[in-house]
């Protein structure tokens, strides 16, 4: 086997120095500073990231509260304002009905007035009429 031939290993030992040390040399000035640069872009690609998801969460809690405390002044208000429209309605609802009453019992007077009016008149008008009949009965008996 020529592998183990004792008079090659000096020749196989240099070449595999200079290769190891081309390739170390290789890599150590070309192809890390690569990677490390790939890894370095990739990291502050993922820092720039997460700190600008971490200023979109502040701003989205921030925008949060203020929803809320807008949601709950506007709560409020609408509460407030229903009231006063229930108030108002009230109000008015008892002015209309205070009015309506006062209405009827004004037609009511009105309509008993002219009731005793109308009962008095046809009390005349009979008392009358019954007058004229008597009259007419004794002239006819008479004549």
């Amino acid at each position: 086997m020529p592998q183990l031939d004792f008079t090659t290993y000096s020749s196989q030992i240099f070449w595999f120095i200079i290769c190891f040390s081309a390739l170390l040399t290789i890599a150590s000035k070309i192809i890390l500073p690569r990677i490390t640069q790939i890894i370095k872009n990739r990291q502050d690609l993922i820092d720039a990231d997460v700190k600008r998801s971490q200023e979109l969460q502040y701003t989205l809690d921030l925008l949060t509260s203020q929803t809320e405390e807008i949601r709950k002044k506007a709560n409020g208000t609408y509460k407030l304002k229903i009231e006063e429209v229930n108030k108002e309605a009230a109000a008015n609802r008892q002015k209309l009905f205070d009015k309506v009453k006062t209405d009827i019992e004004n037609k009511t007077k009105e309509s008993r007035a002219k009731l005793q009016n109308f009962v008095k008149e046809i009390d005349s008008k009979a008392q009358e009429s019954t007058k004229d009949l008597i009259k007419q009965i004794r002239d006819k008996l008479i004549s």
